[in-house]
């Protein structure tokens, strides 16, 4: 079995700290979090490791940067959820918590649970994501802005707060139009907007999230590791005799079950096909909010299948 070095990262706005374990010592350093930083940490890795394995959490854009570095340069590093971490800490009955501590931590469950290897995505994958979560932002502006229009008697601040709604809904349409042509320009993203919009009930700002959120559809073997990916998979709760409800794990990219709310409501209410599945569902005497969450499940798998298999939507298979 190849030997590595397992470092455990835990990532700061400014800095990031660093603990490679070396039996069951740790060596502790710390560099700034940017470019120059990512540059000093690499040369030390160079210098304290023959064969690295990085592992960081999973804490939005604070840690992207280092972690596309190090794949950049063809380090082994793995990307965990936060959750997954904080579980394995109550495992060894850790009982304090500080960036040092963390990394090593983080370290400790690399080498025993030897997490996936994180895959950069690609530029135009980036755009896209990027884009939408400015869209996401101006959204939430938008409906603060909203909300305080709503609540405003003087007229003249209601004058300035519709001028201010109307620049935002403005600089959402430009940004919309660029995310179309994004997605046009890449032959890989526009397919798989338009196999997503074979399924009624699902429309374009669902296939522009699952292509801004979704990795490559090759890391998984099968539709259920796709719908835990999401956090979609059920979560029993069950002891001896008690037997309580089974609801969504949702220990997963929340991103993705964000975009797929909405659609699961209409397609239980519009769409044909799901009709009988929602129906036995019902009798069985799963509750409205269960019944979403089933047929949010029943279209990640569906989704699975017409992009691993690149077919479009087939009725007869759900």
């Amino acid at each position: 079995m190849e030997q590595h070095d397992f470092v455990g990262i835990d990532i700061a706005k400014d800095k990031f700290d660093v603990a490679l374990k070396r039996g069951n010592k740790f060596i502790n350093v710390a560099f700034k979090n940017n470019t120059s930083g990512f540059k000093a940490f690499e040369e030390w890795l160079k210098k304290n490791t023959l064969n690295p394995w990085i592992c960081l959490e999973a804490t939005g854009s604070y840690g992207e940067g280092i972690a596309e570095y190090l794949a950049s340069k063809n380090i082994i590093v793995s990307v965990c959820n936060p959750l997954q971490i904080k579980n394995y800490a109550k495992s060894i009955l850790a009982r304090n918590k500080n960036d040092t501590l963390d990394a090593k931590i983080i370290a400790a469950y690399a080498e025993e649970r030897k997490p996936r290897c994180f895959i950069a995505p690609s530029e135009d994958k980036k755009h896209v994501r990027g884009l939408l979560q400015l869209i996401d932002t101006l959204q939430g502006q938008k409906q603060q802005l909203s909300n305080q229009l709503g609540s405003t008697l003087l007229e003249s601040i209601r004058k300035e707060l519709k001028k201010a709604i109307k620049a935002i809904e403005k600089r959402i349409a430009e940004l919309n139009a660029k995310l179309k042509v994004s997605i046009k320009k890449n032959n890989e993203h526009s397919e798989i907007k338009k196999r997503i919009k074979t399924v009624k009930g699902l429309g374009e700002k669902t296939a522009h999230a699952i292509i801004a959120y979704l990795p490559n559809i090759e890391d998984f073997q099968n539709a259920k590791q796709l719908a835990a990916y999401a956090g979609l998979n059920p979560k029993q709760h069950q002891s001896g005799k008690y037997a309580g409800r089974t609801t969504l794990s949702k220990i997963g990219n929340s991103k993705i079950r964000k975009a797929l709310y909405m659609p699961a409501m209409v397609v239980k209410n519009t769409n044909p096909h799901f009709k009988s599945f929602c129906q036995r569902l019902e009798k069985s005497g799963l509750t409205p909010k269960a019944i979403i969450g089933a047929v949010m499940r029943k279209l990640i798998h569906i989704i699975f299948g017409i992009l691993k298999h690149k077919q479009d939507f087939n009725p007869a298979l759900v």
